[in-house]
């Protein structure tokens, strides 16, 4: 190693050093732990949105239609994208006749 680059590998650790006890890379673990902190958050809730609230209302409308007999063979477990597919039918028909009422389009 020559003395020139020992003294630049010298002055990088000391610009390291500087940065780490001026708080910007403290600032940045801070921020990406939050990051990280977050994006699990968020997962949890969309999980639950979808697994729960989606499929449930899929299945008990599937269910309802069905006159009690879905849910009783392969078939939900064959077709979970059906479900889903109600699911998100009934609250778009929902959410648009609430819509439609509020707007006095509707009765």
């Amino acid at each position: 190693m020559t003395v020139p680059s020992a003294i630049l590998n010298v002055v990088r650790l000391r610009i390291v050093d500087v940065r780490l006890s001026n708080g910007l890379g403290r600032r940045h673990m801070e921020e990406e732990i939050k990051r990280g902190v977050l994006t699990v958050i968020h997962w949890i809730v969309v999980v639950f949105i979808v697994q729960i609230l989606v499929f449930g209302i899929g299945r008990v409308t599937l269910f309802a239609f069905s006159g009690g007999r879905f849910g009783k063979d392969d078939w939900t477990a064959a077709h979970q994208n059906w479900t889903y597919f109600t699911g998100f039918a009934v609250i778009a028909l929902m959410w648009t006749l609430i819509a439609l009422y509020n707007n006095g389009l509707l009765w």
